[in-house]
């Protein structure tokens, strides 16, 4: 299972450092730039609504195993998974830029899905 995380994180950040190139991101107007960003866009957008998803029931089950084990995260913990989370939020968040209609779409898809979870948890 390593593996497959060091995998995922080799591909969110090429795809980050991908998303920040100025001639990909925008900074020129050639052919070839457009053609190497559509290509981009075609080939990694799919992944964003599957590595948003899969990092909030990972986020979900951390929490599960935290309360089960009755364990607390000392103040350092804490910060080092902030910022963890920080640079997996901002991989995810090149990784949405490449096609922001099909990033918006799975990220509504999501919050429809858990509206209804919320409202039923606070009773609403």
């Amino acid at each position: 299972a390593d593996w497959k995380n060091d995998a995922i994180a080799q591909i969110l950040q090429c795809s980050e450092a991908m998303a920040g190139d100025y001639w990909l991101a925008g900074g020129s107007d050639s052919q070839e730039a457009k053609a190497a960003c559509e290509s981009l866009a075609v080939s990694l957008a799919p992944l964003y609504g599957v590595h948003c998803a899969c990092r909030v029931r990972m986020a979900s089950l951390e929490e599960h195993y935290l309360v089960r084990e009755h364990a607390e995260l000392d103040e350092a913990r804490e910060e080092i998974s902030a910022t963890a989370l920080e640079e997996e939020m901002a991989a995810a968040a090149s990784l949405g830029r490449f096609n922001i209609l099909a990033s918006m779409k799975a990220l509504s898809e999501m919050f429809h899905e858990c509206m209804p979870r919320l409202k039923t948890l606070f009773g609403s």
